[in-house]
């Protein structure tokens, strides 16, 4: 007796069903590498985070005690000190930038935000007789984000400004609206125009230019305010005009948000 074999599907039908068993397979395997990738950053947030917190609390200690105790040592270990605290917290400042979750955001205005990040910067700009130009609306101007991570992007932006312009002129900082509902903040300074090769490198990790730009930090400053725009769905660049070198965030724009929106994110 001649046993019965199943209806064949058909070779195209087997074929399809390979393929698309294939392709199901190559998107698990990119979901899991993805993943994967998502693990290893949030654990080297972490760890960047930890090591910078672990190193700021005994220098900002050993700091204070040189502080209180002077003389000759002091103020020959001070400057050293001084420059490595400083490079713990910008570690510090970049893991949360790298952490930042768009789930958490929330309104806030924008022009008083701006006004409050400059307020922390005009004891620095009178001791280096420079003048601070504000062009940052009355009105109230709305983004949704981070407030502490805009702010420090802003104060990173304007410490730079103070550090390159030169004495007795002025460091401008202002909002304006683009088009597609986004919106700019700047700050800008007298100075030379950055050539290709130095803008390519200004928002790099580490970068710290070739003078016009550069500092005694780790070269975290311009990255960390890429990182943010970033991390909020805009962009930093630069610009030059009139002899003034002008650094900018885009961020998209927020509808009018509840009236208790409006301060720093709690």
């Amino acid at each position: 007796m001649q046993a019965t074999l199943p209806a064949s599907r058909g070779v195209g039908v087997v074929a399809d069903e390979i393929g698309r068993l294939g392709f199901e397979q190559r998107i698990a395997l990119v979901q899991t590498a993805q993943a994967r990738m998502r693990t290893l950053a949030a654990e080297r947030s972490e760890t960047l985070a930890f090591i910078s917190h672990d190193l700021r609390a005994p220098l900002a200690n050993a700091v204070d005690q040189l502080e209180s105790a002077g003389g000759a040592d002091a103020r020959r270990l001070l400057p050293q000190l001084r420059r490595a605290l400083g490079m713990a917290q910008s570690f510090l400042w970049l893991a949360r930038a790298e952490a930042l979750d768009t789930r958490q955001m929330r309104p806030l205005d924008l022009a008083f935000l701006l006004h409050q990040a400059t307020d922390e910067v005009y004891a620095v700009a009178a001791q280096r007789q420079l003048q601070l130009r504000r062009e940052i609306p009355d009105a109230v101007v709305w983004v949704v984000g981070d407030f502490e991570a805009i702010e420090r992007s802003a104060i990173n932006l304007l410490d730079n400004a103070l550090r390159h312009a030169p004495a007795g002129s002025e460091v401008g900082i202002g909002v304006q609206r683009l088009p597609a509902e986004a919106l700019r903040f700047w700050v800008d300074n007298e100075g030379a125009e950055p050539g290709a090769a130095q803008r390519a490198r200004l928002f790099r990790r580490f970068s710290r230019g070739d003078g016009a730009r550069s500092g005694a930090g780790a070269g975290l400053g311009l990255y960390f305010v890429r990182t943010v725009a970033e991390r909020h769905g805009g962009a930093a660049g630069v610009d030059h005009a009139a002899g003034r070198i002008r650094f900018w965030v885009a961020l998209p724009a927020a509808a009018d948000p509840p009236p208790e929106a409006g301060g720093p994110n709690v």
